[in-house]
């Protein structure tokens, strides 16, 4: 399922990025998806190498020279893209057109910028396929949670037409189900707090934001999963609170950084993940074969949870009440 959901987000974000020249290129939409495992794979092996052998070992590792392919194919596919539009009157309105537009200098480099591109790219896509499917997991465990979700989608496509921005924004049941928690930092030199404890460098430290979710001090009944809590507490504000969305950066949620650090991606994943989940709602039922009786249990990897591939959904179409569009 994890599989689906990287192509889905692989092909959403490359529209964006891109338009349908990159959405629709196969070699592109391969390389940006693969690139992601290649280089997991490649900073474990190199993490695992002392370094006096690292200037050595990079030639027995697979996936660096992998890694350059991908180079290879992103300059392949965008350099002939950017020339094209140099030729156009108008150009189109998208992240690859703005990055062109604000290069200075070396940036201009056509190469460059498709090196940027593709890496940006890769950022975008594993961890919102993985909260993607972290999300269908819980919906089939906890069916009760689509039909309001479906009917808030519903009532935001009735009400805005398509998904404006607007209509995203008023998703708030969709986006308090989203809302997830994970941090974690490695130190880089000897830092030393303001206690005069010294932390040494290389230290990996992590704030324990799994604690902070569950502090009753924090958050009531922490214990018990609530998908609409969040939809609760700004009800209980009176007003909307920006630091209850799900793409905030706070000291209550981490899951995006903090400070300076904070992703500055997180409102565009925000966004993306909201759109790609209404479109399943209202367009098809899901849920575990019946053999499932269970959620698949995430992946632990170092700090990280991440979703079971290997686990399968039954999707079946719908007739839908009303069709969902986008806009910018």
């Amino acid at each position: 399922m994890a599989g689906s959901f990287e192509e889905i987000v692989a092909r959403a974000t490359s529209q964006m990025f891109g338009g349908s020249q990159l959405s629709q290129n196969e070699e592109w939409v391969h390389s940006i998806i693969e690139l992601g495992g290649d280089v997991f794979i490649a900073a474990q092996k190199i993490k695992r190498t002392p370094k006096i052998l690292r200037p050595v070992a990079q030639y027995f590792i697979p996936e660096l020279g992998k890694i350059k392919d991908h180079h290879a194919t992103a300059r392949r596919v965008i350099i002939p893209i950017l020339k094209e539009r140099e030729t156009q009157p108008e150009k189109p309105s998208d992240f690859l057109q703005w990055m062109s537009n604000s290069a200075l200098g070396p940036e201009k480099d056509k190469a460059f910028i498709a090196s940027t591109l593709l890496k940006l790219s890769f950022d975008a896509i594993r961890t919102s396929a993985a909260a993607l499917t972290q999300l269908l997991y819980d919906l089939c465990v906890m069916p009760q949670y689509i039909k309001p979700l479906r009917d808030e989608v519903q009532e935001s496509l009735a009400e805005h037409g398509s998904f404006t921005k607007e209509a995203l924004f008023r998703l708030d049941k969709l986006e308090s189900f989203m809302k997830e928690i994970t941090f974690e930092r490695l130190i880089t030199k000897d830092y030393a707090l303001s206690d005069g404890l010294v932390i040494p460098k290389g230290t990996t430290i992590g704030v324990p934001t799994q604690a902070v979710s569950m502090d009753p001090d924090v958050y009531e009944n922490p214990e018990i999963f609530d998908g609409f809590r969040f939809v609760k507490l700004n009800h209980d504000c009176g007003v909307e609170n920006p630091r209850l969305q799900y793409a905030s950066s706070n000291l209550d949620n981490m899951a995006f950084g903090y400070g300076r650090h904070a992703c500055p991606g997180r409102f565009f994943a925000s966004c993306e993940i909201k759109m790609i989940m209404a479109y399943l709602l209202m367009h098809f039922d899901f849920k575990f074969p019946d053999e499932q009786k269970i959620r698949p249990p995430s992946l632990t990897f170092e700090t990280q949870y991440l979703p079971d591939h290997t686990a399968t959904v039954l999707l079946k179409r719908r007739p839908s009440p009303c069709r969902v569009t986008f806009t910018d």
